[in-house]
């Protein structure tokens, strides 16, 4: 990766990079009066038809307080992130206080940048695509979900690098969609029963579809998918897709919970950043090579360990920069707190030391 920066000039350090989280808590009961309460207007096999039998998308909503940590590791190895945003519906995350009183750490409300009709919302990508709304976000900003962590440093330049000429540009960690567009209509083919997609692939396969048909000169190969991992944003770009695709954007911004029609709109941002900014470099790390493995950390990948200890000693050994710890079990609460002591992020928040205000859930 040496090789990659060496023609960076000091330019990169001068711009300023906020981070986003996107935070719920699914145990709060205001919120989950509220999500049960829509979800009735649903039908059911819409919103849990990739759940599970015996699942329900109350699955999707597991807190173990991982935003305390998410926080402080970006605090811990991102020192040059100027605001941390923390985008939530109606609630005060556990994050520390002497942040928030320094507004170092800034509560959004979803209230604050997602238009009202589409209000309530309970699904990630309608969230995600109205994160560029923000006041005062900068114009290149980081985004995570509340379980990304980083367990070692991370320079700017991993993520944004500007040449010589003062030209700009985002490196994106990224795949190409196609594949998952060709597992979801062999998919279509197959028994209702023999679930090998998720709705995940079904988004990034509809927006696959949408973007192939949309005749903005794009080629099955220019279609990408962010890695599972930090995503890094151009405002600019958030807007202009806002604005050229507002049918599509209108459309993912209706579903109020994931369903088999539902888009991906981070492979809308993706694959637009990169036609508008053919500077933009595209890294893909192959799943499962040395390169990939020392740069990301899934849950997902270890999640089926037969001893839970063995599972989270992985955590505590890993150093890499990018980490997703992704649906912690309640139960593994103790479990979690004690790897994140031992990697050095601190002890839980006392929720009793937060002065911080609950604003009054939507009706």
């Amino acid at each position: 990766m040496t090789e990659l920066y060496s023609h960076m000039t000091s330019k990169t350090n001068d711009m300023p990079i906020d981070m986003v989280f996107t935070y719920v808590d699914g145990e709060d009961p205001a919120h989950k009066e509220k999500r049960l309460r829509f979800a009735s207007y649903c039908h059911s096999g819409e919103i849990n038809f990739d759940r599970e039998p015996g699942k329900s998308i109350d699955m999707l909503y597991n807190n173990v307080k991982e935003i305390t940590y998410s926080v402080r590791s970006v605090l811990k190895y991102l020192p040059w992130i100027r605001t941390i945003y923390i985008v939530t519906d109606s609630q005060i995350p556990p994050v520390d206080q002497h942040l928030i009183d320094s507004v170092k750490v800034r509560i959004v409300d979803h209230s604050e940048i997602i238009p009202e009709e589409y209000l309530p919302t309970f699904n990630s990508a309608v969230i995600e695509s109205c994160l560029h709304r923000i006041p005062g976000l900068s114009e290149i900003f980081l985004y995570n979900n509340d379980d990304y962590f980083h367990f070692s440093p991370v320079a700017k330049e991993m993520l944004y690098k500007i040449d010589r000429t003062g030209t700009d540009s985002l490196i994106l960690y990224a795949y190409c969609a196609v594949m998952r567009h060709l597992r979801h209509l062999v998919s279509e083919l197959l028994p209702k029963d023999w679930l090998i997609v998720n709705s995940h692939s079904i988004a990034i396969s509809n927006s696959f579809s949408l973007l192939i048909n949309s005749c903005r000169d794009l080629n099955w190969h220019d279609i990408i998918v962010p890695s599972h991992s930090t995503f890094i944003i151009r405002k600019r770009t958030a807007f202009r897709l806002e604005n050229e695709l507002d049918d599509a954007i209108h459309a993912c911004r209706q579903h109020r919970f994931r369903t088999p029609r539902r888009l991906s709109y981070s492979t809308l941002l993706y694959t637009m950043e990169k036609k508008w900014h053919i500077r933009d470099m595209i890294l893909k790390p192959s799943a499962g090579t040395d390169a990939n493995l020392q740069r990301t950390f899934s849950f997902r990948r270890y999640r089926n360990s037969p001893e839970t200890s063995e599972l989270w000693q992985k955590v505590v050994e890993s150093n890499v920069p990018f980490a997703c710890l992704n649906n912690i079990k309640s139960f593994d609460y103790e479990s979690f707190t004690a790897t994140m002591r031992k990697k050095g992020l601190g002890e839980p928040v006392a929720l009793s030391t937060m002065s911080g205000f609950c604003r009054s859930v939507d009706a």
